[in-house]
């Protein structure tokens, strides 16, 4: 299973983050973050990098509000800034966007990921304008909205979820929450794992008394 999805050890997982976070750390050179707060991806992101920043000096590319121009014949990227091609950000200047992030600012991005850090929720989203902590079993109903009566493979529903959601869940999280759901009895399964998406199908419980 593990050879099939690719996974990798948790230590290497964590120790590639580490040298991540301590290479855009470093002291000595400018910083410039870029930020979308309707990313949760990217507004973690950015939290977590100026926690571990310090007193630092920095910059800040702040795209939530502002209006990006696409070339008709690319598709969209979404939320993540991730997404945007170097032929978005060149064609729409977006680094010329970048300033010195004010003490005030820096202040309020902290206590927000200081009480985030405290509630420690396996999840947190964007809701409207804000960041918050939800429980891992936030995106359940959402997943059991796109099964049915009929079996579905797995991997249909979760890119359904996926296209629905944006940039806020992966497959293998998703994926993992249906075989939730199937341990609590909220969905059916045939097959061996939600995981293994493109082989697994799942369905709505069949009513007690119904014939299959």
């Amino acid at each position: 299973m593990e050879a099939e999805l690719g996974w990798t050890e948790w230590d290497e997982v964590t120790a590639g983050a580490e040298q991540f976070w301590k290479h855009a750390c470093r002291p000595g050179s400018r910083k410039i973050a870029w930020l979308s707060r309707r990313s949760g991806v990217d507004y973690t992101g950015f939290l977590e990098w100026l926690w571990r920043l310090g007193d630092a000096p920095c910059e800040v590319v702040d795209l939530t509000e502002v209006t990006i121009g696409w070339p008709p014949h690319l598709p969209p990227p979404g939320l993540s800034l991730a997404k945007l091609s170097p032929e978005v950000i060149n064609d729409n200047n977006l680094g010329d966007l970048a300033k010195p992030l004010a003490i005030a600012e820096r202040k309020r991005y902290l206590d927000l990921w200081r009480q985030l850090r405290v509630e420690n929720a396996p999840l947190r989203i964007v809701a409207g304008d804000l960041l918050r902590s939800v429980p891992i079993s936030f995106f359940d109903p959402l997943l059991i909205s796109h099964a049915t009566d009929q079996w579905r493979k797995v991997a249909m529903i979760v890119s359904s979820v996926l296209v629905e959601m944006d940039d806020h869940l992966t497959d293998i999280f998703l994926a993992a929450r249906v075989n939730a759901l199937v341990k609590s009895g909220q969905l059916e399964i045939r097959g061996k794992s939600a995981l293994e998406m493109r082989h697994t199908e799942v369905k709505l419980p069949t009513p007690r008394g119904s014939r299959l």
